[in-house]
């Protein structure tokens, strides 16, 4: 495996999950479900653009900032 696999593996891992997420975010009176569908369709983006290379450190930090930005479009 070349060490660009590795380090796209090792920064796939390090996503953090929904519930790690949604305990950073304020939450509003919008359903949790909604929440987690909204933090998942993100997720899925973050993962496809990790895929391409276009991100490569700080993943949580990224991933955290990234919904928190979008969470404020939906408050």
């Amino acid at each position: 495996m070349s060490k660009n696999n590795v380090n796209v593996r090792e920064t796939l891992k390090n996503i953090p999950s929904v519930d790690e997420i949604l305990a950073e975010l304020p939450l509003y009176s919008i359903p949790l479900d909604f929440y987690k569908y909204h933090i998942n369709n993100i997720l899925s983006q973050i993962r496809k653009d990790i895929l391409k290379g276009e991100i490569k450190s700080n993943i949580k930090k990224y991933c955290i900032q990234k919904i928190k930005d979008n969470n404020k479009n939906i408050s």
